[in-house]
């Protein structure tokens, strides 16, 4: 990998701990029968979601470029 790409990598890993952390917190409160408003709830899964799409649409990137670099193509 590139040194963009470890530097987009790494980005996306602290939004990822960021939202597993909200996750692990709404989680807990639940498990401990405590209320948790729907839209924190529903906040934290459209972020899980959001950075999901995102770390799939860069690995896809990646790998691509990765492809091109070692058929010697720009791209």
């Amino acid at each position: 990998m590139s040194r963009q790409d470890r530097a987009i990598i790494g980005v996306l890993v602290e939004d990822m701990r960021a939202v597993g952390g909200n996750l692990n917190q709404i989680a807990r409160a639940l498990n401990a029968s405590r209320s948790v408003a729907g839209s924190d709830l529903t906040g934290a899964i459209d972020d899980a979601r959001a950075i999901a799409i995102t770390v799939a649409a860069e690995l896809s990137s990646m790998t691509k470029r990765a492809g091109a670099a070692r058929r010697g193509e720009a791209a």
